[in-house]
This record gives structure tokens, sequence and C-alpha cells, in this order.
């Protein structure tokens, strides 16, 4: 009797305990119900405090990280995903997961995640049916917008109602992927059906969905953009202007981050194409107005890029003012600027040729003083560098100095200009071989003073350069005397009064041993000074022309020996010589003849 009571007994408590369990249980589920029910109703508050009583055998942190999610905070949702994934009892729960953390990646624009998330979703369960939905999404993200058309295209969400269906229409709801179906028709090129799936879903999506209804928009501009490039240049017009309007009508909206940086591509692209290309311009600006509102400022950098080079090569002063106008203040404005300074700096630096006056028409119009300012001082900073490299006539540095003089409205800094560029001449005389430099860049200092300052300018010169030639006549360097006196008589200062007989019989005597001891380059050195010093001497014309024969130049001994009003025997010989050899090179066949023996070395 008592082994029946006991046996009872435990039978009662065994079925007491199943009850139990499947009571818990069912009350569990059933509070699970009611916060979805609260989720549905858009009660997050009410769905929250559902889950706080559910029993905690139930993997709430799934739950939790969904609400977590619909409430816009991202990262406590990975927190709460994290810890489902440890709690996770199936597959099928693991690859709900990994999806929920995805969609996370997505909204916090970690892009680069979404992948590796989609592929370990797959690895733990095949059968998720929204595989195909990230397998697609993530296709698009790539802009492999066919194979993203080809996954959504085999997309079929489930149709119970569930947590994991409901997070997902909220955080992807169908207009969402009819949008992005559509704008993925329009980058495939159905421009036509892109835009019918575009004005169907704007007609059907209420006022509540704004971020939705701006992505709409955006889509709608570019199916127009996109039909432009289609149409001939003269038929763009209507296209511009409907891709204009419905682009004002997205706003600045920040949610669709991937989609917006895709359509600024597009938007950067075709504003770069009509700057370059001189094609409604006024469209390229308003576009451009348009990236600037939505704070593309890579965008804008690039189109900054690509508009330097045709504002160094073409006049577009109507273009600059425009920009000026529409810019002035903006990033924008200040890129292009420095741009612009930029690359006209580099030019300069390497010595690049630039169309001055048209540069100087496009900056002025561009920021009429500011850079205009910056620009002639960085000139100024090139015109030493430009002396330097340039030929004797200074011919660059004459471009240099014509543009600084336009831009530069400083009377103080002309004058303190004009001062370095006669010291930096000065320098210039010290050096060999850079004295005819040095004198035209004396030339250019005058030119560039006031009236009133070049008398005081030539006395200076007048001081300065009778100096050297004192100092040259001590060490007899007579090229270097011939040069400055040159200078001295090109500027029509003190020649006169440093010429002396005694000075021209000195330097002849020299011209008469040189000449002997076959030392004919600075024989005629010293003869051509000598002319300068007396153009009628006629020693000096010997010599020039007996040493302008032993170095081959035929022609000039020539012309020289001819002036001789009496030849000795020396000179004779020289002169048929010089013509014999003068005529035979102008008929490009001189003879090789030993002329040795014509000459006496005693002579």
């Amino acid at each position: 009797m008592n082994i029946k009571k006991i046996v009872g007994t435990g039978t009662l408590l065994a079925v007491l305990c199943c009850s139990a369990f499947y009571f818990f249980s069912y009350r569990g589920h059933s509070r699970l119900d009611h916060a979805l029910e609260d989720l549905l109703r858009g009660n997050y508050g009410a769905a929250e405090e559902s889950l706080d009583k559910v029993d905690s055998s139930f993997p709430i942190a799934l739950y939790k990280g969904y609400l977590a999610q619909l409430s816009g905070h991202f990262n406590d949702s990975d927190l709460l995903l994290q810890q489902a994934l440890k709690e996770s009892r199936n597959d099928k729960m693991t690859s709900e997961v990994l999806l929920a953390q995805a969609a996370n990646a997505y909204f916090e624009r970690r892009e680069c995640e979404i992948s590796p998330l989609l592929e370990k979703a797959r690895r733990a369960s095949l059968s998720n049916e929204y595989i195909p939905f990230f397998e697609g999404f993530v296709h698009y993200m790539q802009h492999n917008f066919s194979e993203a058309l080809r996954h959504w295209a085999a997309f079929e969400p489930p149709q119970e109602s569930d947590w994991n269906r409901t997070v997902f229409e909220r955080l992807f709801s169908p207009s969402w992927l009819q949008l992005h179906f559509a704008h993925s028709l329009a980058e495939e090129g159905d421009i036509i059906s892109a835009r019918m799936v575009l004005e169907r879903e704007m007609h059907l999506l209420s006022c509540q969905e704004e971020d939705l209804h701006s992505l709409g928009a955006l889509f709608l501009g570019l199916t127009y953009l996109k039909e432009s490039f289609q149409l001939s240049s003269l038929e763009r017009n209507s296209c511009y202007k409907l891709a204009h309007f419905y682009f004002g009508q997205a706003g600045r909206t920040d949610r669709f981050f991937q989609e917006k940086k895709c359509l600024i591509t597009h938007l950067k692209n075709e504003c770069k194409s009509l700057f370059v290309n001189g094609e409604y311009t006024d469209w390229a600006i308003s576009f451009t107005q348009l990236l600037h509102e939505w704070g593309a400022s890579p965008a804008l950098d690039e189109i900054a890029e690509a508009l330097v080079p045709k504002l160094l090569q073409t006049e577009n002063t109507a273009l600059c003012k425009s920009i000026q106008e529409k810019f002035q203040g903006t990033r924008f404005h200040h890129v292009l600027s420095e741009q612009l300074m930029d690359t006209i700096s580099r030019s300069l630096k390497q010595h690049e040729s630039l169309n001055f006056p048209l540069v100087h028409a496009n900056i002025t119009s561009l920021a009429p003083t500011l850079l205009s300012s910056r620009l002639a001082s960085m000139i100024s900073e090139e015109i030493y560098a430009s002396i330097n490299h340039d030929a004797d006539s200074l011919s660059h540095t004459c471009t240099y100095l014509n543009f600084w003089n336009a831009l530069e409205n400083s009377e103080e800094r002309k004058v303190e200009l004009i001062k370095k560029l006669m010291t930096h001449s000065e320098y210039l005389w010290q050096k060999e071989g850079q004295e005819k430099k040095g004198t035209r860049l004396m030339e250019i200092a005058l030119g560039l003073a006031e009236e009133r300052e070049r008398d005081r300018m030539l006395k200076k010169m007048d001081g300065f350069l009778v100096g050297l030639y004192r100092q040259a006549e001590k060490t007899n360097m007579v090229r270097r005397l011939s040069l400055i006196h040159d200078a001295l008589d090109y500027f029509a200062i003190g020649a006169k009064e440093l010429v002396s007989p005694t000075l021209v019989a000195n330097h002849l005597a020299d011209a008469q041993y040189l000449l002997k001891t076959h030392n004919y380059a600075l024989a005629m050195t010293h003869a051509e000074w000598i002319l300068k010093l007396d153009k009628k001497n006629q020693e000096a014309l010997r010599l020039l022309g007996i040493s302008a024969y032993h170095l081959g130049e035929y022609t000039h001994a020539l012309a020289t020996l001819k002036e001789l009003t009496n030849l000795d025997d020396y000179a004779r010989k020289a002169l048929i010589l010089s013509k014999v050899f003068s005529s035979q090179e102008q008929e490009r066949h001189l003879a090789k003849i030993d002329d040795s023996d014509c000459f006496n070395e005693n002579e």
C-alpha cells in the first residue's frame, strides 16, 4: 500500500513539473508576443517592459538587440547581438543574428563589414529567407547593379509575422526595396522602367516618410541626368532642368549616405564635363551649388581641380565672375583659388610658359583683390630665379616684370623692386660672363622707374661702371674693359673721359705682341677694344683682319682688311686668301690649302 502511494505521488509530481514547464514556457512566448504587438503599434517603451518580464531562459538579448536597432541605437544593438550570438540555440538563429549585425553595419556606414557578415550567415543557414536580399544589397553597394537586380528579383519575404520580419520591414520597407530596385534599373540603362517605378512609389509614399521621399527624388533626378547623356548637346536643357528640380527636392538627408554618394559621383562628373567643354556652364554652376548644399566637399575639390587647366589655357572671365558671385566665401571658391595659385606657382618655379594676360584676366574676375596681390607677390619671388636661368636678353624675365607691374598697385613696392633689380644687376657685373645680362637688367630697371628717378639712377650707374672700368684697367682685362665701355656708351655716361692716346698705344702694343706669339683670339679681342676707343685706327684694323683670318673667319677678315688705306705684305696676303676662302665657303667646298709658307712669323 505504501509503495502504491509513493508511486502515485511521484507520478503526480512529474505531471505537475511538466505542467509548470509548459505553463512558464507559454507565459514566456506570450510575453514575447505582447512585446511584438507593442512594437507593431510603435510603443517601444511598452515593448521593452514586456521583454524585461520574459523568463531569463529565453534568448532575450536578440529581441532587445532588435529593439535597440529600431530605436536607432545601433552600437547598443551590436553589443546585445554579440551576446545573442553566444546564446544562440541553433543555426537559423545564428544566421538571423548575423544578418541583423549586417543591417547595423549599413546604418553605421561600416560597409566593409557587411559582406563578411553575410558570408557567415550563409554558412550558418542557407534556408534564411533574407539571404537573397542581403546578397543583392552587397552587389548594390559594390555598384554591381545587374547582380543586385537578379538577387532582389529572387527575394520573397516570409509570410508569417514574427520579430524578424517586423524588424526587417521597419528597416528595409517594400518602398525602400522598390526605390533601390529602380535605381539599379536606371544604372543599367533602363531609364523608362526605373522612372515608372519611382513615380509610382513617390505617389504611394506618405508625407511621414520624408527620407524615402527625398531618396526617390534623388533617383528621379538621376534618371533625367542619365537621359541627357543620350541627347545631343543642344537638346539637354529640359533634362537638366528636371534633374535640378528633383535634386533640389531631395534636401540634405544623411540617412542614405551611400546612395547619395553614388548620385554625387554622377553629378560631379557631369559638372566637370560641362565646365571643361564650356557647355551649359550655367547648369554646371547650379549643379555645383547643389553639391555645396549637400556638403560634398571631395566632389567640389575634384571639380575645382578640373577647372584649373581651363582657367590657365583660355580666357573665361564670364565664368570666373559667375563663380565669384555664386561661391564667394565658400569652400569651393577657396579651393579653386588655392589650386589655381598652386598651379601657377609650380609653373613659375619650373619656368614653364604662362599666358600672363589671360591668367590676369581670369584671376581678377575670380577674386579681384586677393589673388592679384598674392600673384604679384609670387611673381616677385620668382623674378630673380628667372633672371639666373634666362638668356642675356632677359625676354622671359621681362614678361614676368610686365605682368607684375600690371598686378602691383603699391608704388612703394615698385620702388623697392627697382632698387633690388639694380642691386642684382651690379651682382651680375661682378660675375664673369654675366656682364651683358647685367647691362640688360639695368636697362629694364630704368624702364620701370619714374622719370624723376632716372637721372639719379644713371649717376649711380656711372659711378659703378667707371669703378669697374678702373679695376679692369689695372689688371689689363681687355674683354671686360670692352664690355664696360659698351655699357657706358649705351647709357651715354662717362665713356669719353676714359679714352686717352696713351691708353690706345698701350693696348695696341699688347695686340701686336699677341699676334706675333700666335695668340690670335686675344689679339682680336684687343684690336676690337682699340677700335671702340678709336674707330679709324689703321693698325687696329690690320691686327683685327689678320687675327680673323687665322681664326678662319674669312668673311670678317675680308671686310676688315678692305677698310685699310695701306696694305703691307702680311695684310695683303691675308686679304687675298680671305677672298679666296670666303668665296669657296659660300660655294660650300672650301679648298684645303697649305698656307704655312705664305707668312713669315717675323713679319
